[in-house]
């Protein structure tokens, strides 16, 4: 749990972080369509980026490029920052949840994959690790299980084959899905182990310095994941896909 200083300096930082340059939006008809698509991409953007997918959008397309056929779809969430981020993160996992739900409630045999960057990597791996504590926005429990996420009644295999989180406030040291250089715990960490149900689909991404996933003083890196990570993070995501449809 959090005491008064360390929710004040997170929202100080907050209020000091800059929109994330995105890309330009994509059409409705390559968001959505009315059939099931092999491979569903949910892409929640970062703190203070505009309505749509964001940055890292830009991930979105280079995994959508290597599958002909995939969709994708953005969380609906605020995205804001100080004083309605906690808020915001309560809403996002609903959103995050409800969209996951909705989708593979109509499509139980399409592949899966979730992208989240800042804020959206917190709604996403929220939503399926839990936060650890609901004064952080969170239900402090997961809200998207395996068991949920199942292909089928008949095959109990999850039909999230890649999550891929960009500079996650949640982030916790020592995790065997991490990846970067980040030696420090994120600002809103979990509870170490809470994501190990997911430990086979999720890269989370956070470099040293990063002054959300990482409690650095350099803005920059938290900016940067898209141009540094994404061929790693699409080159691993389609290994991912690949591996889930056999």
């Amino acid at each position: 749990m959090f005491g008064a200083t360390t929710l004040t300096t997170a929202a100080g930082l907050l209020m000091a972080a800059t929109t994330i340059a995105s890309p330009a939006p994509m059409g409705v008809e390559e968001r959505q369509s009315s059939n099931c698509a092999p491979v569903h991409l949910l892409v929640a953007r970062g703190t203070t980026e505009p309505p749509g997918d964001g940055a890292i959008g830009s991930l979105a397309q280079q995994i959508i490029q290597a599958n002909p056929g995939a969709t994708q779809e953005a969380i609906d969430y605020p995205a804001s920052s100080y004083p309605t981020y906690i808020g915001d993160v309560s809403t996002g996992i609903k959103a995050v949840t409800d969209q996951f739900n909705s989708y593979t409630n109509s499509c139980p045999n399409s592949t899966v994959v979730l992208l989240g960057y800042s804020q959206g990597a917190q709604i996403v791996l929220d939503s399926l690790c839990g936060s650890g504590s609901p004064q952080l926005g969170g239900t402090g429990k997961p809200t998207i299980t395996k068991e949920k996420g199942a292909n089928s009644a008949q095959t109990p295999t999850s039909t999230i084959a890649a999550v891929v989180a960009y500079g996650d406030p949640g982030h916790v040291t020592g995790e065997s899905w991490n990846e970067g250089t980040a030696t420090s715990n994120g600002i809103f960490p979990r509870p170490k182990g809470a994501c190990d149900a997911w430990a086979d689909v999720i890269h989370s991404y956070c470099n040293t310095g990063d002054p959300f996933c990482a409690r650095g003083n350099n803005m920059m890196v938290h900016l940067s994941y898209t141009q540094t990570f994404n061929n790693q993070a699409s080159q691993w995501a389609n290994k991912q896909i690949k591996a889930h449809q056999g």
